[in-house]
């Protein structure tokens, strides 16, 4: 959706003050300038139309709060079927590592017999209240259509957690199978073993440390201060 475009462009010329420590973050309006033609040029990757980011880019403005806005939406131009999928790919990201950080917490209690807080568990239940009704509107046949065909194992993962959003199911354990099996491409890394090297990798997580799963932002963070920078230049 963002597009691309070679790296090795004609930048402009250095500051002829670059050594004197007067050069701020800030962009100055010819680099703005600079930019802002190469950005708004991009095209969709083998296609011919603007691509999100130089449609975004063209607008001139500050950018919108949420990479699913409907400021977003309105621009996005033929790729606002893929944005909405994006979207829905986001929520059911989201969903699937907290199911994943779910079931090790359980294997810590049933499989290594070892004290641990249900932080991660309690935590699905927020999260699929929260994005539950987005996640189940993907259709995993056009994100394939996106963003090319998904590994085998990982394709089970998404269409189980969705059967089981659609059934209203708030514990994750009989998710285990699909998801020890997408793991099993990590070798001894894979925490969901039920191997010596499974629990010796659960042993080393730490429940209470490790971040609460969100959605993918697809680095949108990244993408607003850039718009945010060209927009103060102007």
């Amino acid at each position: 959706m963002f597009g691309f475009d070679p790296p090795f462009v004609g930048l402009p010329s250095r500051p002829d003050n670059w050594r004197e420590g007067h050069i701020t973050p800030d962009l100055e309006r010819k680099e703005a300038e600079f930019l802002q033609e190469k950005l708004s040029a991009l095209r969709r990757p083998n296609d011919h139309e603007l691509s999100l980011l130089a449609r975004l880019v063209r607008t001139g403005v500050a950018a919108p709060n949420r990479m699913w806005s409907a400021e977003v939406r309105a621009i996005a131009g033929p790729d606002r079927p893929a944005l909405i999928r994006a979207e829905q790919a986001a929520s059911l990201a989201g969903i699937g590592r907290a199911i994943y950080d779910a079931l090790l917490e359980s294997m810590f209690e049933r499989e290594d017999k070892r004290p641990i807080s249900s932080r991660h568990r309690e935590h699905l239940v927020d999260i699929v209240d929260m994005h539950g009704a987005t996640a189940r509107k993907l259709d995993v046949d056009a994100l394939e259509a996106d963003i090319g065909s998904l590994p085998s194992k990982l394709r089970a993962v998404l269409s189980a957690t969705k059967t089981w959003l659609e059934d209203g199911s708030r514990n994750a354990d009989g998710l285990f199978d699909p998801y020890e099996a997408a793991e099993a491409r990590k070798g001894t890394r894979a925490r969901l073993a039920r191997t010596p090297n499974g629990r010796t990798r659960r042993l080393e997580w730490s429940g209470d440390e490790h971040g609460l799963a969100t959605p993918l932002h697809y680095r949108w963070e990244q993408v607003g201060t850039l718009l945010n920078d060209l927009a103060a230049a102007q």
